[in-house]
């Protein structure tokens, strides 16, 4: 019968992580900005709504958020579980 061993830890992160994470999870935001303003351009939508007036409505205070909230969640979720 084969001796078990301790678990082995899980990798943590090298110290230059959180630099490139911030770099892409902020490259992803401004990606989903773009792309929820193409879509809307392409809709001919001027504003997604009227809940914030004067900010063009709910969806462009959250459109970095759809790309960037999994990919930080995955980020997240690699590094600390």
């Amino acid at each position: 019968m084969a001796k078990r061993g301790k678990p082995q830890a899980r990798r943590q992160g090298s110290s230059g992580t959180p630099v490139w994470a911030w770099l892409l999870i902020g490259l992803f935001g401004f990606t989903g900005f773009v792309a929820t303003a193409a879509i809307e351009r392409d809709l001919g939508v001027r504003e997604s709504g009227h809940f914030l007036p004067g900010h063009g409505g709910l969806l462009e205070r959250l459109d970095s958020l759809i790309f960037s909230a999994p990919l930080f969640f995955h980020f997240v979720y690699d590094q600390f579980y």
